[in-house]
């Protein structure tokens, strides 16, 4: 019996190959382990070489449906607004060649997000996240029980399964996505197998089992947003109550945070100061208002620069541990302004389709997936990871006729 493959399998492949290479799923494979493994990354072959594979696909697939993929690009102004200001950006970089460097790979990677939005349907996105989670579980698996000196820290993190990844943190916010995009596919109405629901189970047991504190924190967020949206789905509701919903979850997070701050911290293993990142965020915004508050100091480029590092006495980190304020560093307020017009894009729309079909409420647990992923972590508009085209194909599914 022979395979068949067919081209519609080899370009699914495609998409399920960048988008593990955007999760830094390789890391293992190339002995890289610590937290700085995603730094290493980038500079490693095996990256460079999947950024050429996703690159010729793009061209290739992009020249089978140009004109929906320009209609899509006309009707999402914000995405290219956001784009062009990181290209731009280098004319007042403190670091123009890195930043010109780091932007054109952002948008090879906005346009990697675009093509899979447009040439793949809502249910059919939802399982490619799914099966990229579940080949990162897979794989995990064998790497912890044939090899656990490689899938289990051996360091100061004793104990905790990263799987192919190189820290924790990276290998639960996958199993995160995993539990999410089940999630989102139940709500929008798709098929949950067998298969889906014990693939569940093993996410929720790998998540715990990563012993992440962060990634368990998001993974039961989703959660709490989940029951919420079944209550929204078996009642009758206009878009009043749906604009009300998140304020509502908000005000009650917000509570919970406040009234068990110290706890929670206890429990995240965090200090008051959050391993000191407290005092290094005001540093650094100080630093910020001394060059350009409204423009930044240039897309990527404050954490390279070594005039800047050499003005941090002790710890200098790699990015700022919080996408908002990675994005005001690297393109100002105006970067900011147009990244939270993006959010607030999508939050609108959202509610829309969902006042018509409940089943589009599937966004909002996509929507918090990278909200909360980004208050520990810096994952906004970066070049080389998956959480920026998860936010780009989401904006396109809502903002476009693609949905």
């Amino acid at each position: 019996m022979r395979l068949k493959i067919n081209n519609r399998d080899l370009e699914y492949s495609y998409y399920i190959f960048g988008l593990l290479l955007l999760t830094y799923f390789f890391a293992a494979f190339e002995g890289r382990q610590g937290i700085r493994a995603d730094m290493e990354q980038q500079a490693s072959i095996l990256f460079q070489i999947g950024a050429v594979i996703i690159l010729g696909g793009l061209i290739l697939v992009v020249n089978k449906c140009f004109k929906s993929y320009y209609s899509v690009l006309k009707s999402n102004l914000l995405l290219i607004i956001i784009t062009a200001l990181a290209v731009l950006s280098f004319l007042w970089s403190v670091q123009p060649m890195h930043t010109l460097v780091r932007a054109f790979a952002l948008v090879i990677v906005t346009a990697f997000g675009v093509l899979i939005a447009v040439r793949l349907k809502t249910d059919e996105i939802l399982r490619l996240f799914y099966l990229v989670a579940l080949i990162a579980a897979i794989v995990g698996l064998i790497y912890i029980t044939l090899l656990p000196d490689l899938g289990i820290h051996r360091d100061h993190h004793y104990g905790s399964f990263r799987g192919t990844f190189g820290h924790r943190n990276q290998f639960g916010r996958v199993m995160a996505l995993g539990i999410a995009s089940i999630i989102a596919l139940k709500l929008y109405g798709g098929y949950i197998s067998n298969k889906m629901k014990i693939s569940f189970m093993i996410f929720c047991g790998l998540l715990l089992l990563s012993q992440s504190a962060t990634s368990i924190l998001l993974g039961a967020l989703i959660g709490l947003t989940y029951v919420g949206l079944i209550f929204l789905k078996k009642v009758r509701t206009n878009k009043y109550v749906l604009y009300l919903y998140p304020a509502i979850l908000l005000v009650m997070f917000s509570g919970i945070l406040i009234l068990n701050f110290e706890d929670i911290l206890t429990a995240l293993d965090r200090s008051p100061t959050l391993t000191g990142r407290v005092p290094f965020w005001f540093n650094a915004l100080s630093l910020l208002f001394d060059q350009n508050i409204w423009i930044g100091f240039g897309y990527d480029a404050f954490f390279n620069d070594p005039s800047i590092a050499s003005l941090f006495v002790g710890w200098m980190p790699s990015s700022a541990h919080n996408g908002f304020l990675q994005l005001v560093l690297d393109l100002g307020l105006i970067g900011l302004v147009v990244m939270l017009l993006i959010f607030i894009r999508i939050f609108i729309k959202i509610t829309q389709f969902s006042v018509l079909n409940k089943k589009h409420l599937w966004g909002f647990i996509i929507l918090v997936y990278v909200l909360i992923t980004n208050i520990p972590e810096a994952h906004l508009l970066n070049h080389s990871r998956i959480y920026w085209v998860i936010l780009v194909i989401t904006l396109i599914k809502y903002n476009s006729r693609v949905n």
